[in-house]
């Protein structure tokens, strides 16, 4: 009888014949668990050098000038009225649509 196995992508050098052998990889962060088991930050990972880089990095960022924004508020108003209004008209019709099946029925 043949021994079937699935091939698993952590499985290095496996066959049906003989055992799979495992890779293992170790991986060393500066993050370690202490002696009852919680993780504790590295010194070095601050929340003030976190709003420090918070600062520097929103420092670098692009931002739209004024009538961009404008334009672009202009536009989503416009979306919402329009679409407003095509609801209120589907509704409307819908409405009406119902209110006379009813009478009918």
């Amino acid at each position: 009888m043949v021994e079937r196995r699935s091939p698993k992508p952590i499985v290095v050098g496996s066959n049906p014949t003989g055992p799979a052998i495992y890779e293992q990889k170790l991986i060393m962060t500066e993050i370690q668990p202490n002696s009852i088991g919680h993780i504790e930050s590295p010194a070095s990972f601050r929340l003030t050098d976190y709003i420090k880089s918070v600062r520097a990095e929103l420092g670098n960022v692009s931002w739209p000038d004024r009538a961009h924004i404008v334009r672009a508020s202009a536009i989503v108003i416009a979306l919402c009225v329009g679409m407003s209004v095509v609801v209120g008209v589907v509704d409307y019709i819908l409405t009406v649509v119902l209110v006379g099946l009813n009478r009918v029925l």
